[in-house]
């Protein structure tokens, strides 16, 4: 996934959940194949989304967290803030640094993950 296909899917994202009221979300799945994310209002009753990062370097993560849908959920690290966090993790060329801001934690401390790709889908509920 090139850095321009990332920066698309994550806008068409934000732009998908900027509706929703809030956004609760559980780590699903981590190994360097794929961290796999459940999002939706009410996880009690099963995802509304899934989140799914592909070939992963490194995951610094919350196990769930809430996030305001108010501001951009999801971002991919650019400029300094990008190489700051290359530095610091020996980020592998080739890997893309997508971040979130929980609701409940200071500005700043973010849940990290430096992937491939991504994808997201709406989930079906049974």
């Amino acid at each position: 996934m090139t850095e321009s296909e990332a920066l698309s899917q994550v806008a068409i994202f934000n732009d998908h959940v900027k509706e929703k009221l809030w956004l609760d979300v559980d780590l699903a799945e981590c190994s360097p194949q794929a961290v796999v994310l459940h999002c939706g209002i009410d996880l009690s009753v099963g995802p509304d989304i899934e989140i799914r990062f592909d070939t992963v370097f490194f995951s610094s993560l919350l196990m769930t967290w809430k996030t305001d849908t108010a501001f951009s959920v999801l971002q991919i690290l650019t400029g300094e803030d990008a190489m700051r966090v290359n530095i610091q993790y020996r980020v592998e060329q080739g890997y893309h640094l997508f971040a979130f801001q929980p609701e409940d934690l200071a500005d700043g401390v973010r849940c990290l993950i430096a992937a491939q790709a991504f994808s997201w889908r709406e989930m079906a509920r049974t």
